[in-house]
């Protein structure tokens, strides 16, 4: 990732219909520690940062896993349905919403799929800092546009009623991270609502990234995930008073016909989503983070909170260890698996509990 996240400007996707980008930017002045990314960068193969850093999201350089990340997001769309739901129930209805960490679009195409028939109408727009993920989600057919977290220099003041922040707020570099919360306040229209959402340090979900993607992945994390009072400092330096804090249940959930077909799926999710050794082995992957739940204490932090819609998971056999075996009627409920998207006939799951801490900013 790049240390001088602000100052780094991507513009100029080569696809027509991307209409948000208003003409090309690649005659910009730009000053001298910044660097303008376009479609000659892809074609002989130089790196996106004036620091010579890394992007593990590109589809054409040999470091990265562009692809396989987006083939799994592809393999089980679903698999998030219950965060993401829970995110978006704090919009309100007809919100248009920016989704700013957006890769190929996964939020905006799980709701598209699966959600939007039991949760309020939104319309999402899928932003990212990496060119070949937005090609891949203009193809899906969804709004989408290239854009840097930390400098939305494109977008005006107050232009949606919404944004986002999630699942990829621990890969943006520590000493930009405030300039991403408070470019996302920006945008977004007084009444509405930003969502701050990621797995805090120390917590389930960072422990489990720690023994996947850190230990055996082709592109280790650069940054730790953020912690509680890291986020709280944020959101008092901007004098955000009006923000609540919920901790969510964010699982991963791997439907199939049978049990051995879930594991199967989990596996194969996994070493596309973190970038795993191509045949890295079934049983290791589930030792290892079988062993992160088994030892993990569950802290206050990480789940002091809970949102309400969450409440229902207490109890439940796949609350605080990863689960195999027949699916319950709340779980498939909660998938939010629409009509023309059945899923209900999928009688095993594989389940990887998350909890997700979420800030909720009134703007």
């Amino acid at each position: 990732m790049n240390e001088s996240c602000d100052v780094i400007h991507y513009v100029n996707v080569t696809k027509e219909k991307n209409a948000y980008l208003k003409g090309s930017l690649i005659n910009m002045e730009v000053s001298s520690n910044s660097a303008v990314y376009h479609q000659e960068y892809l074609s002989n193969e130089k790196v996106i940062s004036n620091k010579g850093l890394k992007n593990e999201f590109s589809t054409t350089e040999f470091y990265s896993y562009g692809a396989e990340f987006d083939a799994s997001v592809s393999l089980a769309l679903y698999a998030k349905n219950i965060g993401i739901a829970n995110m978006l129930s704090f919009f309100d209805p007809h919100s248009t919403v920016l989704d700013v960490l957006g890769g190929s679009g996964q939020i905006r195409r799980a709701y598209d799929q699966y959600i939007s028939q039991s949760n309020v109408p939104l319309n999402i727009i899928t932003g990212d800092i990496e060119p070949d993920m937005i090609n891949r989600a203009l193809d899906f057919g969804i709004d989408a546009m290239v854009l840097d977290a930390c400098n939305l220099y494109e977008i005006e003041d107050d232009c949606y009623e919404g944004a986002i922040l999630a699942y990829g707020f621990h890969h943006i570099p520590t000493v930009s991270r405030l300039s991403a919360i408070a470019e996302a306040i920006r945008i977004t229209k007084r009444g509405g609502k930003v969502l701050i959402h990621d797995g805090i340090k120390g917590s389930s979900t960072d422990k489990t990234t720690k023994v996947t993607v850190d230990k055996y992945g082709k592109c280790p994390h650069v940054y730790d995930h953020p912690t509680r009072k890291e986020l709280k400092k944020y959101l008092s330096s901007l004098k955000c008073q009006s923000y609540t804090e919920y901790d969510i249940f964010d699982p991963q959930v791997f439907l199939c016909n049978s049990s051995e077909e879930a594991l199967k799926l989990f596996t194969t999710y996994y070493i596309q989503h973190y970038g795993l050794p191509t045949y890295f082995p079934q049983n290791l992957l589930t030792s290892e983070v079988g062993a992160v739940f088994s030892n993990h204490k569950w802290a206050f932090d990480e789940i002091g909170s809970l949102h309400l819609g969450s409440a229902w998971v207490q109890g439940k056999p796949y609350a605080y260890q990863p689960y195999l075996g027949k699916v319950d009627d709340d779980l498939l409920m909660r998938m939010r698996v629409s009509k023309d998207r059945d899923l209900s006939h999928l009688e095993h799951a594989m389940v990887v509990p998350r909890y997700a801490k979420l800030f909720v900013v009134e703007v």
